[in-house]
């Protein structure tokens, strides 16, 4: 499912065989692949990593582009993943909640474990129950 094109490089999630963290593939004609994750807590896209083609030039400052682009299209990119897989890859994972923000930890006295979380494209929200029935929604 494409999300954008930015120059030769066309940003995908892809149907098959596709896995948490929440991600999407940058495939270059030039036949690299990179990947990116995105997150259904905030707004961040982070590089991930690069399968490099032999002989492939892979421009810096080609990749800060599609991370851009990416950053200015994370709303179909969670609405993609979300289509395909039916999953935000939080559920069983410690996260904190301070405020109206939420973000995962690997340990903290205040934790809570996500017994369930969902994104709403419509609504542009995702819904997080933990484990202990309280309820929290990120609105983007």
């Amino acid at each position: 499912m494409s999300i954008c094109t930015v120059r030769n490089v066309r940003v995908v999630v892809r149907t098959r065989d596709e896995h948490c963290p929440p991600h999407v593939h940058a495939e270059c004609t030039d036949g690299w692949d990179a990947r990116f994750k995105f997150s259904y807590l905030n707004n961040d896209v982070d590089f991930w990593d690069i399968k490099p083609a032999h002989g492939a030039r892979i421009s810096a400052s080609l990749i800060q582009e599609v991370g851009d682009a990416i950053a200015q299209h994370v709303e179909q990119c969670r609405t993609r993943f979300w289509e395909v897989l039916r999953t935000t890859c939080l559920v069983n994972k410690s996260a904190v909640v301070s405020g109206k923000d939420v973000s995962l930890c690997d340990w903290h006295h205040t934790r809570k474990k996500v017994a369930e979380a969902a994104y709403c494209p419509e609504s542009r929200t995702t819904k997080i129950t933990f484990a202990d029935r309280t309820m929290h929604e990120i609105v983007f």
